[in-house]
C-alpha cells in the first residue's frame, strides 16, 4: 500500500525537478554592443517576456539578457540604425519562458519597440518612442518628446512628460501621471485615470470604461472627455476657472460648482449644460456622455 502511494508522489517530484532543470537548461545569454548616433534610431521585436530600456549619454546601444536556446536572437545594422529581434522557433508553442532583454540606449533616440505579451518598460528616456503590445504591459519614464502606446489588453502607465501623447487600448487601463502638451487618449472598455498631470490640450474617451481626472488645468487649457455608458469624474480644484459644457442623452450630471445652467435641448431627448467655475485660468472643458454619469467634484 506505501509503494503505491510514495511512487506516484516521487514521480511528480522528479518530473517537476527535471522541468525546471530543462527550462534552465534551454535558455541561453546574449549580448551586443555597436555604436549609435545620439540621434539614430533602434528598433526591437520580442514577442514574450519583457523588454527594458534605459537611456544613457554613450553613443551607443548596449543589449544583454536570456533567450530560450532554440530561438534565434540578433542584432544588425549601422550607427545610424540598429534592428534587434528574437525569432520564435517554428515548435514555439507558448510554453517556453520568454525572453529577458535589456537595453542601454542613447537617451534622445528614435525608438520603436513591439511585443505580443511582453511586457516594455522603457526609462530614463528623452526622444521619440512607439510601443505596441498586444497583452503585455506598457510603461514610459522619463521626458518624451513624441510617445504613441498601444496595447490590447494590457495597462499602460506613463509617468513620462512629453510634447505629444497618443495612447490606445482596448480593454487595458490607461494612466496619465505626467505633463503633456498634447494627449489624445482612447479605450474601449478600460478606465482612464489621470492624475497630478498638467495637460494643455487633451482628448480623452472610453466607451464603457471610466475616466477620472485629478489633474491640474492649466490657464487656457482646452480639455474634453467623451463616453458612451462610462461614468466621466472630474475632480477640480476651487481654484478653477472657465466653463464646462456637458451633453448627455440620458446620463446624469452632478455638480459641486453650483448648479448646471440647461442650454439648448439636443436630438430627441439629448441636452446641453453648462457649468461656469469661479476661478481664473479661463479653460474651456467640453463632455459629452450618452448615457453615464458625470460628476463635477472639488478637490
Amino acid at each position: 500500500m506505501s509503494r503505491r502511494l510514495i511512487g506516484p508522489a516521487v514521480a511528480g517530484l522528479l518530473i517537476a525537478l527535471s522541468a525546471g532543470s530543462l527550462t534552465a537548461q534551454t535558455m541561453r545569454k546574449v549580448e551586443y554592443r555597436a555604436a549609435l548616433d545620439g540621434r539614430g534610431n533602434l528598433r526591437i521585436w520580442n514577442m514574450s517576456g519583457s523588454i527594458r530600456v534605459t537611456g544613457w549619454d554613450k553613443d551607443s546601444v548596449a543589449v544583454s539578457g536570456a533567450v530560450p536556446a532554440d530561438q534565434r536572437f540578433g542584432c544588425g545594422g549601422g550607427a545610424a540604425g540598429v534592428k534587434c529581434a528574437v525569432d520564435l522557433a517554428a515548435r514555439y508553442d507558448g510554453i517556453e519562458p520568454g525572453s529577458t532583454l535589456m537595453f542601454m540606449v542613447p537617451r534622445r533616440i528614435q525608438l520603436w519597440v513591439k511585443s505580443s505579451s511582453a511586457d516594455i518598460l522603457v526609462n530614463n528616456f528623452e526622444g521619440d518612442l512607439e510601443a505596441y503590445s498586444v497583452s503585455g504591459r506598457i510603461r514610459v519614464e522619463g521626458r518624451v518628446q513624441t510617445l504613441a502606446v498601444e496595447t490590447m489588453a494590457g495597462a499602460v502607465d506613463v509617468p513620462a512628460s512629453s510634447v505629444t501623447l497618443r495612447a490606445k487600448t482596448a480593454g487595458g487601463p490607461i494612466s496619465i501621471t505626467g505633463d503633456v502638451e498634447d494627449a489624445q487618449v482612447r479605450s474601449v472598455t478600460g478606465n482612464i485615470a489621470i492624475s497630478h498631470s498638467r495637460v494643455q490640450r487633451g482628448s480623452f474617451e472610453s466607451i464603457s470604461g471610466n475616466t477620472i481626472w485629478r489633474g491640474t488645468v492649466l490657464p487656457g487649457a482646452g480639455l474634453e472627455f467623451g463616453s458612451h455608458s462610462g461614468t466621466i469624474e472630474l475632480r477640480l480644484s476651487p481654484a478653477t476657472g472657465g466653463d464646462i459644457a456637458v451633453s448627455t442623452f440620458a446620463g446624469s450630471v452632478k455638480s459641486e460648482f453650483g448648479p448646471a445652467t440647461f442650454v439648448r435641448a439636443r436630438d430627441l431627448k439629448g441636452r446641453e449644460l453648462q457649468v461656469a467655475l469661479p476661478g481664473t485660468t479661463d479653460a474651456r472643458i467640453t463632455i459629452r456622455n450618452f448615457k453615464g454619469s458625470t460628476l463635477l467634484l472639488k478637490q
